[in-house]
């Protein structure tokens, strides 16, 4: 009995490797619940980031309405020129008068309040023009909106109560919110055009004076 007894290990020598296959076995499953292959790392880090906001393109132009949709408007946005034309229809808040109006930004003279109709040229900020591209970046994610028919992302942009929708399929303008509800612009993201506007869109008119030209 006691040669047959060496062909034993002690008790305590196989508890021990029992504790230690034990303690071993149970990190392969850890492991592997861990391990995530390099593509749906990225995938998964994309999914849960929250939308910025598309930098607009250098030049383009588009079609929008005001007044719950009673007036019609225009943008043309020229960047490489630093400036754009914003055209209001007939009947806008926006306007001084019921007549239609426009307001050409350019980083030469400013801002101009022009009213065909009476002649009127008014540069009303003088020394501040257009927008950059990447005006619309700073916002704050909002959540999707749905704007005529087209899923948007809705931007905020505190303290200001400015907000900025665009489609979330193409980044394309799809509102831009104003205070005053009425000024509120809702573009058509079907009108929008990318290229160069014409030029001829951004010559202030004959009758602005020498003085709003300076």
């Amino acid at each position: 009995m006691a040669t047959a007894s060496m062909n034993f290990l002690p008790s305590w020598v196989l508890l021990l490797l029992l504790l230690l296959l034990c303690s071993f076995f149970p990190r392969f499953p850890v492991l592997e619940a861990q391990f995530v292959s390099p593509e749906r790392r990225v995938e998964r880090f994309i999914d849960t980031q929250e939308p910025v906001a598309t930098p607009w393109p250098w030049e383009f132009t588009i079609n929008f309405t005001t007044n719950n949709g009673r007036a019609t408007g225009f943008l043309a946005y020229d960047w490489a020129n630093k400036q754009q034309l914003i055209v209001h229809g007939p009947g806008s808040t926006s306007c001084p008068t019921k007549d239609s109006c426009s307001f050409l930004e350019n980083s030469v003279g400013g801002t101009y309040s022009i009213v065909p109709s009476i002649k009127q040229c008014v540069n009303i900020i003088p020394n501040v023009g257009s927008v950059p591209p990447d005006w619309t970046v700073q916002g704050v994610f909002a959540g999707v909106q749905e704007s005529n028919g087209v899923l948007c992302y809705r931007f905020t942009y505190p303290p200001t109560m400015h907000e900025y929708l665009e489609t979330v399929t193409g980044g394309i303008p799809c509102v831009f919110v104003f205070p005053i509800p009425s000024m509120t612009y809702e573009f058509l993201p079907s009108t929008f055009s990318l290229g160069s506007p014409n030029p001829d869109l951004f010559q202030l008119p004959e009758y602005c004076s020498v003085e709003e030209l300076s």
